[in-house]
């Protein structure tokens, strides 16, 4: 009895605290619900006018993608609200976008919270934003931003993830695709060379006849051609090698019943060709390609034609640097004479902010007149790897012609071809910049990595190279190439003289030795007679050990400041860097590093067994060069020091 009434009261103290409990909830749940939304209705508003309040909903949807983070119903009936983000290979973290949709299925409102894309296709297209308004879930006439492809390409395919989340849980209707929007997507699965990772690499041509749209690949992969008719319509795909396929909206090759489309496509695709062939061939008139006949055609050619009136040749090019998205295009006129007399980029996918062509807009007309030797011809700051990618591309047409008996070869003054041996002679040197030049100096050069100077210089009727590192030493060479600074001591004399203003490094490396190395002793500032990546160089002993240590400034994604010690036997014995990884966000495919770990894999290798391996970090092309660089440079200023042993 007592067992049963001591039961009996528990079940009414919980019945009380349930009760208690509940009510609590029914009057907190929804003030803590609304204060949850508060913080966010502003955001909501901006994209659904005149909404009265909201409804998070997202739990009871089915399928939500990991990019839809959350979804409001607007209860008056007005629409819905998706929170979304979106993430291109060069952003440093997702950017958020909120997106406002109208019961019938039409976004009414459309806005981007949070961008850390490298390029803002806001600043290329200030308008784009605005081109969603209005639009089903189709996106009918929407589509991406030149110059910001793959942010701008994100940005729409979040806002498709988002309409496709409405639609599947019947909140709304599908928009209904034209036929050039499903043969424009078309293109991804038929030819996707024309369209990697799904975003068309393309841009749109003037159309004629009955060509509704056509495209040209900014890779170099072909055409495309839309043909939209009352009751049916085609893509034609023409690739490099001028084969032609004609798909239905179905994506069925139906080439075999449309032959006349693909003459049309023929067509316009040799029209257009002419009409970059004639901008940079004046008063041509027709062209033979005679690219299959010619010795020493290489990759970066694309095509070379014959003006058949005898005017000269026109080559299409390609370059591509290390900021390149894919190559540039680029054509070339040459008359007989084997003066350049025509020259313009079709397409440019570098980096924007590196476009030669906007930070000298005289760049391309100085190569207007300028024969193989391109005498004058340099490069352009601050797009040091666009512009010399541009330079050797041009330089290696011309070669072509020449090695064809074509044209003749430019003759190159002394002090164009001495100033192209500093690569040779002085590889460390890296982004030459011109600085004063005086007295027996007719042109001064600094590398931008203070790894040394280079001068042009007269002495009697001779013109002569100088080059000194950052450690001071300096070497003369003839046009030939030859070694002369023992005959020529005044020469190398004015050249340090001239260097007086370069950065040392001595200090530095001995103060970053010290902190490296426990127990150092006698450390030694050393100088180097090697023209590489090593700006200081020092000796030093650890318990009577001899070690050396050398400074590398080589270059990787951004400047590198690189460490690297050597034990007397030749083999590294340790290795560090200010830092290995730059601007890391922008590299969504970089899965991070142990440093420690990666300094390890270097200690022991010497210049015998040295292969570059070591130095590798997956998915940073740049900087894992650079490393190799510097290791490399290193091993060669220690045999310097050494007397040549190993």
């Amino acid at each position: 009895m007592k067992l049963i009434k001591t039961i009996l009261i528990l079940l009414v103290i919980c019945t009380i605290f349930g009760a208690a409990m509940f009510g609590i909830d029914m009057y907190t749940g929804p003030i803590i619900e609304n204060n949850k939304l508060g913080a966010i209705k502003d955001r909501l508003n901006k994209v659904m006018p005149d909404a009265a309040s909201y409804e998070e909903i997202t739990d009871q949807l089915n399928n939500i993608p990991e990019n839809v983070t959350a979804v409001y119903e607007e209860t008056t009936g007005k629409g819905y609200v998706v929170l979304c983000t979106a993430e291109s290979q060069y952003s440093a973290s997702p950017m958020d976008i909120t997106l406002g949709v109208a019961a019938d299925g039409k976004i009414c409102g459309i806005q981007l919270d949070s961008y850390t894309d490298s390029v803002d296709f806001r600043d290329n297209d200030a308008n784009y934003l605005n081109s969603y308004i209005g639009k089903d879930s189709a996106l009918a006439d929407v589509g991406t931003v030149s110059g910001a492809t793959f942010s701008s390409s994100a940005f729409k395919g979040s806002v498709e993830a988002a309409m496709g989340v409405l639609i599947e849980n019947d909140l709304i209707k599908a928009g209904e695709k034209t036929p050039e929007q499903i043969l424009t997507e078309l293109i991804a699965t038929v030819y996707p060379e024309m369209a990697p990772e799904g975003t068309l690499n393309a841009e749109k041509m003037t159309v004629s006849g009955t060509i509704t749209t056509a495209y040209k690949s900014t890779n170099n992969t072909g055409y495309a051609y839309i043909f939209v008719g009352e009751s049916e319509s085609y893509l034609v795909i023409i690739t490099p090698k001028n084969t032609c396929t004609v798909y239905d909206v179905d994506g069925k090759d139906v080439t075999e019943a449309n032959t006349a489309l693909v003459g049309e496509a023929v067509a316009h695709m040799e029209s257009s060709k002419l009409e970059i062939l004639n901008a940079v061939m004046p008063n041509g008139s027709a062209y033979k390609e005679i690219t299959a006949t010619l010795d020493g055609i290489s990759k970066r050619i694309i095509a070379v034609y014959r003006e058949t009136s005898g005017l000269g040749y026109v080559l299409r090019c390609q370059a591509e640097s290390d900021y390149s998205s894919a190559p540039m295009e680029i054509t070339i006129g040459v008359d007989m004479e084997g003066k350049i007399c025509g020259i313009q980029i079709d397409s440019y996918n570098d980096t924007a902010s590196f476009d030669f062509r906007e930070k000298d807009p005289n760049y391309l007309p100085s190569y207007i007149g300028k024969d193989s030797a391109l005498a004058d011809i340099g490069i352009v700051a601050g797009s040091t790897f666009s512009s010399t990618a541009f330079k050797n591309a041009v330089s290696e047409a011309m070669g072509m012609l020449i090695e064809n008996d074509l044209i003749a070869a430019g003759v190159k003054s002394d002090a164009q071809i001495l100033e192209e041996l500093i690569p040779t002679v002085a590889p460390g040197f890296t982004k030459l910049v011109e600085g004063a030049a005086s007295g027996n100096i007719q042109k001064a050069l600094k590398a931008e990595n203070d790894t040394g100077f280079a001068y042009i210089m007269i002495e009697g009727d001779a013109t002569y190279l100088a080059v000194v590192n950052a450690t001071g030493v300096c070497k003369v060479y003839n046009v030939e190439g030859a070694d002369v600074t023992a005959d020529h001591a005044a020469l190398a004399d004015e050249a340090k003289a001239a260097s007086a203003a370069q950065i040392s490094y001595s200090d530095a490396l001995i103060t970053k030795i010290g902190n490296m190395m426990d127990g150092a002793s006698d450390i030694t500032a050393l100088e180097i007679d090697t023209f590489n990546t090593v700006v200081a160089a020092v000796s030093f002993k650890i318990d009577g050990v001899n070690y050396y240590g050398f400074y590398s400034r080589s270059i990787g994604f951004h400047q590198m400041d690189v460490y690297i010690v050597i034990d007397e036997n030749g083999a590294i014995a340790k290795i560090d860097a200010k830092q290995f990884i730059f601007d890391e966000e922008y590299f969504m495919s970089f899965g991070g590093m142990n440093v420690g770990e990666y300094k390890n894999g270097f200690v022991g290798i010497t210049g015998e067994t040295w292969n570059g391996d070591a130095a590798i970090i997956a998915t940073a092309t740049m900087t894992s060069n650079a490393m190799k660089e510097s290791t490399t440079d290193a091993f060669a200023s220690f045999n310097s020091i050494k007397g040549g042993a190993k």
